[in-house]
């Protein structure tokens, strides 16, 4: 079994780190305000949290060495956000028999916390992932964001 690259262990330590943090950012918001709406019940809001970490991931593995540094933390948020409205939109919007009720669902997210915390978390991680992996790295380890 070849040995998995170090780039990519990093994309999936991060993006689990990603994960878990939408998934308690949703737990400590929704007593205060809707984490992702009134109409998003827990499984809905849960699916929007996986399409999250996987649109991130999926940026993260399409980002080269040689990707500019706004660009290499722009992108991976960016696709963060669009999976969480994304999914919302998507799966609220599934039978429902009305062809507005998706995107009025998305567009209606920017008023609750859920896509804010993703946008913040996302860039964090992305500036994280950008780090390198872990403070304790030697010095020849160059990043690898």
């Amino acid at each position: 079994m070849a040995p998995v690259p170090r780039r990519l262990r990093v994309a999936l330590l991060t993006t689990l780190g990603l994960g878990v943090a939408l998934g308690v950012a949703c737990y400590l918001f929704w007593p205060v305000a809707p984490f992702a709406g009134p109409d998003a019940s827990g499984w809905l809001a849960g699916a929007m949290i996986v399409a999250a970490a996987a649109g991130f991931l999926a940026a993260l593995l399409r980002l080269t060495d040689a990707t500019p540094a706004p660009t290499g933390i722009v992108l991976p948020t960016a696709a963060a956000c669009a999976g969480f409205l994304l999914a919302g939109g998507v799966l609220y919007g599934l039978g429902g028999g009305e062809p507005l009720k998706g995107p009025a669902f998305a567009l209606a997210q920017f008023g609750y916390p859920g896509v804010w915390a993703v946008a913040a978390l996302g860039l964090a991680a992305a500036v994280a992932f950008r780090m390198g992996t872990s403070p304790h790295r030697d010095r020849v380890d160059r990043p690898v964001g």
